[in-house]
């Protein structure tokens, strides 16, 4: 469905720039559409590491961690953002 094709495309981009905070917050967006919450934790991860200034895709790998139990994770995916 759409959620495999946005996952293809994302796939694709990262692929032409693995350092793009565009494509590995995509591609971990759309893995978790997918259900496929592993695989978004470490796509979203390596995009927060690349713009941790940038506090949504911080707090979308919080939102993922939440979700799935990990509530430490949660805490350390939105730490950075406490520190100026």
């Amino acid at each position: 469905g759409e959620a495999l094709r946005a996952v293809e495309a994302f796939e694709r981009a990262r692929g032409l720039g693995p350092r793009s905070f565009e494509a590995r917050a995509g591609l971990g967006r759309a893995r978790a559409r997918r259900g496929e919450v592993d695989a978004a934790v470490r796509e979203l991860t390596e995009a927060a590491r690349l713009r941790p200034e940038v506090a949504e895709g911080v707090a979308e790998l919080a939102a993922l961690h939440d979700a799935a139990g990990g509530t430490e994770g949660a805490v350390s995916a939105v730490s950075p953002l406490a520190t100026p």
